[in-house]
């Protein structure tokens, strides 16, 4: 605690000390170019040193304080990073005081280090990180179905069917049961209907954030392709009637769900009866069918994901209660049908439940959407136990983090992650913090599990 208060009063010190500078520049600009006193320079040919880092735990935007000697005033110099790669956003300097905000991390005890331009990097301490946690609605109302556009807390929704991520805080929504795609603007309150004629896959959004694809799923047979542009305004736009499939093969399910890989060359898809393949973007007329026996769809929904961390694809079963790693191959572009029969059962059993776990113990029921974060995590909506699971690439330890196991017995109640109650949540997907937005089936709203 003598710690927290000594560096809360050095940062308030030093804020103080940066507005009166701040002030006195800005009176002081039109008499003379050098009122600015210089600040205490680096010397390369002299080490950094470290004596202190305060606090030592805490979590996003902490205030931190790193004393010692030799780091110079030039903050554009001066680099500090929690676990290895995350990098702190540095306030100010003295020279002998480092001034910044703890970035997003892990959970637990995180190595800090610092360097000052091309300086060793040193050791500044260990940081234990606590992530700051909460599950609060988005859009819509628990329960209330409808199609009404207006404020975040107006709108209402016909059972979500698909999120796609076009910016922070900007979200296309497809819904599952009604012909409407939606867009959310988070920063402005609004909520606005994009298309009435679209019964819409999850979509599929380019890494650019320029454009997103979503396929008409009512279609059964034919693929009708969408693509949505931000040069206009989000509009659908069709691109292709129907897809023509090397060799002769005809869909016979419907498209519920596509993605994109790190190529961006193609757009791929998942049938309600486990038929995998994919489109060109640049003629989304032509498609290959890549497998359409190995992966058992049973008519219901599934959900598919690009993970760029291990470079295989993953795919959520419903009524299978498993999810399925497609391992592409080698010659990612080949069509041949032989060359993409790298499938297996990732994780689950035969059995239904909300057991946590090494994933091949690990129970689900009736899986909705998956997601994989920025580490290769995958991310999972266990819709009829109402939970949200966590499946950890590296350990494949299967955990719950959002939601209370009750089969068949939805609520909306926001708070504690583990504590809070979902609807039948059916859909996920994360922004560029991997903050999760959860689209609800017959909650009809749209949730955030916010992790920072």
């Amino acid at each position: 605690m003598k710690n927290i208060n000594i560096m809360r009063k050095h940062f308030n010190l030093y804020f103080g000390v940066l507005l009166f500078g701040c002030c006195n520049v800005f009176f002081t600009a039109c008499k003379s170019d050098d009122s600015v006193p210089a600040g205490e320079k680096y010397d390369a040919s002299k080490p950094i040193a470290v004596t202190n880092l305060m606090p030592d735990s805490g979590g996003i935007r902490t205030q931190f304080i790193i004393e010692g000697s030799n780091f110079g005033s030039d903050v554009s110099k001066i680099h500090v990073t929690f676990n290895g790669d995350r990098k702190a956003v540095i306030v100010g300097s003295n020279g002998t005081s480092i001034y910044g905000l703890v970035p997003k991390e892990p959970r637990g005890n995180n190595l800090v280090n610092v360097s000052v331009d091309k300086s060793d990097t040193i050791k500044a301490g260990t940081f234990a990180y606590t992530p700051k946690e909460l599950v609060s609605t988005v859009a819509g109302k628990g329960g209330t179905v409808g199609a009404i556009d207006g404020t975040l807390a107006n709108a209402r929704f016909n059972c979500i069917g698909g999120i796609g991520i076009l910016a922070d805080n900007l979200l296309l929504v497809t819904e599952s049961h009604s012909t409407n795609i939606r867009l959310i603007s988070v920063d402005e309150n609004a909520v606005t209907t994009l298309s009435t004629g679209i019964k819409g896959s999850e979509p599929s959004v380019l890494d650019d954030k320029s454009a997103a694809y979503v396929v008409d799923r009512s279609a059964v047979g034919k693929m009708p392709i969408y693509i949505l542009r931000k040069s206009d305004l989000w509009t659908p736009k069709k691109v292709a009637n129907n897809v023509t499939f090397v060799g002769g093969e005809t869909l016979k399910g419907e498209i519920w769900t596509t993605c994109l890989d790190d190529t961006q060359k193609y757009l791929y898809f998942m049938s309600s009866v486990g038929e995998f393949g994919r489109v060109s973007l640049d003629n989304p007329t032509r498609g290959q069918m890549l497998n359409n026996t190995l992966i058992p769809g049973g008519g219901k929904w599934v959900s598919l994901r690009y993970n760029k961390v291990d470079g295989n694809f993953y795919v959520s079963v419903q009524n299978r209660n498993q999810i399925y790693q497609i391992h592409p191959p080698v010659n990612r572009d080949s069509s041949s049908q032989s060359d993409w029969m790298g499938v297996i059962a990732y994780a689950g059993t035969s059995f239904s439940g909300g057991q946590d776990g090494p994933k091949d113990n690990a129970t689900f029921y009736n899986i909705g959407g998956l997601d994989i974060d920025s580490r290769g995590d995958l991310y999972i909506v266990d819709s009829y136990s109402m939970i949200v699971r966590k499946l950890e690439l590296s350990s494949g330890i299967v955990s719950t983090i959002a939601g209370i196991y009750k089969p068949n017995s939805g609520a909306d109640i926001d708070g504690e992650p583990l504590e809070s109650q979902f609807n039948w949540p059916y859909i996920i997907s994360h922004d560029s913090e991997d903050n999760f937005f959860i689209g609800e089936r017959w909650g009809a709203c749209i949730r955030k599990l916010a992790i920072e």
